[in-house]
């Protein structure tokens, strides 16, 4: 049980404000797309991509979990 409460605590944000940030704010890194666009327009260009992502900006909810699981949530017993 100690390890499931410091599971939760280890998540700052819920995935449904993680979810409602990346697509009102279309932060590019999370795009199922960003490898290809980086390849395209050069990693530093990416970085200043802005606003509410370009026309071609797509994301599944299952890559928006496995973006969330794998930056919002640290790992029991670590």
């Amino acid at each position: 049980m100690e390890k499931i409460i410091r599971f939760r605590e280890s998540q700052k944000i819920s995935f449904e404000e993680f979810f409602n940030t990346v697509t009102d704010a279309g932060i590019c890194k999370y795009c199922s797309s960003y490898d290809e666009c980086v390849e395209y327009i050069g990693e530093e260009n990416m970085d200043c991509m802005t606003g509410n992502g370009c026309s071609g900006f797509d994301n599944s909810i299952e890559n928006l979990r496995r973006f969330y699981l794998i930056d919002k949530c640290i790992p029991v017993g670590t």
